[in-house]
């Protein structure tokens, strides 16, 4: 397990464009131009995943279902988002390493866009954004909002389109707001968090989420050759 407290103290951006070790952030902004586009991160988790009946289990898919949920939104919505989107990671949140970690901030460094929608699972969530939120200092101005999801996007009954419309909606209202420093929020079922002292906090699977039981499969979802 990663320690968050060290990997935020540890991180230097201009300390890793110094030694050359922002290629693989480099690269997978390649294209991505569009400043006044909303960008969208798939960063693995719960909410990127599909379910394998042979393993009765959730695996992160690439690319990213929760993306592809913003695609049907300007097909049958009427926002019309503009929008630019990585597909940077496809892991469980619990196995993501410092250099996931680092390479995600050298992203926000790099990228001209002001508003960023990252999506994430939810084991590790509050404390990504910590670690976000704690790195920013330096950071170009910018509204970062994180949301993920207790199930994945596309599933019967899932709370991932419902976070999603959210977390834009607060995006694109914080970003008409006036401010010279950078802004990460966290937006889960309906609510915003965006102190230190919330992220730290913050508990997206209390007890009663442990005792709660889902009966699969509610979607199948083509996993490729990921398994």
């Amino acid at each position: 397990m990663i320690d968050f407290a060290e990997a935020i103290k540890n991180y230097s951006f201009p300390e890793r464009k110094s030694g050359g070790n922002i290629h693989a952030a480099e690269k997978m902004i390649t294209g991505k131009t569009n400043e006044n586009a909303v960008l969208l991160i798939g960063y693995g988790g719960t909410i990127s995943s599909g379910y394998t009946p042979t393993k009765e289990t959730i695996v992160p898919l690439f690319p990213s279902p929760a993306i592809k949920q913003i695609e049907y939104m300007n097909i049958f919505g009427t926002s019309n988002l503009e929008f630019e989107s990585i597909d940077a990671l496809s892991k469980d949140s619990r196995d993501i390493l410092v250099e996931d970690l680092f390479m995600l901030l050298d992203i926000l460094h790099l990228v001209p866009h002001t508003k960023v929608l990252i999506t994430t699972g939810t084991y590790m969530l509050p404390k990504i954004s910590l670690f976000i939120q704690q790195n920013s200092e330096d950071m170009p101005h910018k509204v970062i909002v994180l949301t993920g999801s207790i199930l994945p996007a596309g599933f019967v009954a899932s709370d991932a389109d419902a976070n999603i419309w959210s977390a834009l909606t607060v995006l694109n209202y914080r970003a008409t707001t006036i401010t010279e420093s950078s802004q990460t929020l966290l937006v889960f079922h309906g609510r915003v968090f965006e102190t230190k002292a919330e992220f730290e906090s913050l508990n997206l699977h209390p007890a009663q989420l442990e005792n709660l039981v889902i009966q699969y499969p509610l979607t199948s979802v083509p996993t490729g050759d990921i398994l």
